[in-house]
């Protein structure tokens, strides 16, 4: 288990704290073939990288990493709990992580996702982002690379 099975419906979305990195590593470990280590995310984490978590009764459900760089901003991970996946829980982080740019006049976001992932996929093509560039092979897989698909939203 990721610690990530409850029952309640206490939802938060807050901002990321370092003591949440253990929680976020163990849904992090679960949910990806290569996974982001405790080293990288510490390193993110101590420039200008930042994360919101959503929460259900005090336990971390999934986590938004995210780089704001003047009127750009970038989502650079999104995961949900692997047992909790497709209820709901990325797709309030994102539209909390969209109306947060609002007071920093961000006029686009930027993000890639795995062209294999069609649960993302159609997650920020909901959220209006728009598909402009492809890296070939750019994920490593168990058996097989697949591309990244480059997506963007204006925000104006």
């Amino acid at each position: 288990m990721c610690g990530c099975v409850v029952a309640g419906n206490n939802i938060e979305i807050r901002n990321y704290d370092l003591k949440d990195l253990p929680e976020i590593l163990k849904i992090e470990k679960k949910a990806h073939t290569n996974p982001w280590s405790e080293e990288f995310f510490s390193k993110q984490f101590s420039g200008s990288t930042r994360a919101l978590l959503s929460l259900e009764d005090n336990q971390v459900l999934g986590y938004l990493v995210y780089q704001q760089v003047l009127d750009e901003a970038e989502v650079l991970n999104l995961v949900t709990c692997v047992e909790r996946q497709n209820q709901g829980y990325a797709s309030r982080l994102l539209n909390q992580f969209l109306m947060s740019l609002e007071p920093y006049q961000v006029k686009r976001v930027y993000l890639e996702v795995a062209s294999d992932n069609l649960a993302a996929i159609a997650l920020y093509t909901k959220y209006l982002f728009e598909p402009h560039g492809i890296r070939k092979d750019y994920y490593k897989r168990e058996n097989y690379r697949c591309n990244a698909i480059l997506m963007s939203r204006r925000l104006e």
